[in-house]
């Protein structure tokens, strides 16, 4: 990707190594934080779902 962007490989080195996290039930009884709880996420997802299927329908890109 560097090279893509025009920078020197030797660059990759000073970026921080990826990492994953995960926000489920278990998460938000943990922090006390309703945020990152399956409901909230079921919650999310219905109320974009409109908006979500409307940009997948899209090509990716759009001249409007």
């Amino acid at each position: 990707m560097l090279a893509a962007l025009g920078l020197p490989p030797e660059l990759e080195a000073s970026f921080p190594k990826r990492t994953e996290t995960v926000r489920n039930d278990a998460t938000g009884k943990a922090e006390g934080n309703q945020a990152h709880t399956e409901d909230t996420r079921r919650g999310l997802r219905q109320m974009y779902r409109a908006i979500v299927s409307e940009v997948a329908q899209n090509p990716a890109v759009v001249i409007a």
